[in-house]
């Protein structure tokens, strides 16, 4: 919203938005200099924790998880989407995080 200032009208200002919008909403316009952003293209962004499974767990080498999910040890690495759907796609060696259900998301892709 403009300040305003008796004597001389609306006074012109910058405040900063943040904002928040899906890629396929999103797209870059030309012209616009996008480098101070710098990200990967959506489908090469790192975005599921691979760690190893709890102490006493035997079901599987690893655990997929969501990144802020609790459960994830700190250890292990984060993956892309194809990665994530490869590793679940072996579920001898790969297991989804029973509490933040990760498969339920990498079934609906965004």
């Amino acid at each position: 919203m403009p300040q305003y200032d008796r004597r001389h009208g609306p006074a012109l200002a910058s405040r900063k938005i943040s904002f928040c919008a899906p890629h396929p909403t999103v797209q870059r316009i030309e012209g616009e200099d996008y480098i101070s952003l710098d990200l990967p293209p959506p489908e090469e962004r790192k975005r599921w924790r691979l760690s190893p499974p709890p102490q006493g767990d035997s079901w599987a080498d690893a655990y997929l998880h969501r990144p802020d999910c609790a459960q994830a040890a700190s250890e292990g690495g984060l993956v892309s989407d194809q990665e994530a759907l490869a590793a679940l796609a072996r579920p001898d060696v790969t297991v989804p995080c029973p509490v933040c259900r990760p498969e339920t998301v990498l079934q609906h892709p965004r």
